[in-house]
């Protein structure tokens, strides 16, 4: 057990690395107790660091773009996901008439285009499920 963990000490810090495997390669040398993910879009990783399990800290923002390997700071600033903000898959609606509210409610498919009614709904809790 000994001379087992004495061979591992030399693969921490600034000892040779560790041979990675199917051609990867660390783009990010982060040994911080207070990284966590953050987000995805495409290319991008998004990750946190400065804020501890409880909370506290100062976050910095950072991102990766995977094909290019290009590592940025964005600052303490949330990334910004929705540029240009998305459009939703569906949309809803109440159907009226001259009198008012007819009791259809109807959802239509943003993609296709389709619509879809259904009959005798007073209410629907978020709006558009």
């Amino acid at each position: 057990m000994a001379a087992w963990a004495a061979a591992a000490v030399p693969a921490c810090d600034d000892a040779t690395p560790v041979q990675r495997g199917f051609g990867s390669r660390p783009l990010v040398q982060i040994r911080d107790p207070t990284f966590a993910f953050y987000a995805t879009k495409s290319d991008l990783v998004f990750y946190r660091t400065g804020l501890d399990t409880s909370g506290y800290g100062l976050a910095t923002y950072w991102s990766v773009n995977l094909a290019t390997g290009e590592v940025l700071n964005l600052g303490s600033a949330t990334p910004n996901l929705f540029d240009p903000e998305p459009i939703p898959r569906f949309d809803c609606e109440y159907e009226t008439d001259q009198q008012g509210l007819t009791g259809n409610f109807i959802v239509i498919d943003t993609q296709s285009g389709t619509k879809t009614v259904i009959d005798r709904v007073a209410v629907t809790d978020p709006h558009c499920p």
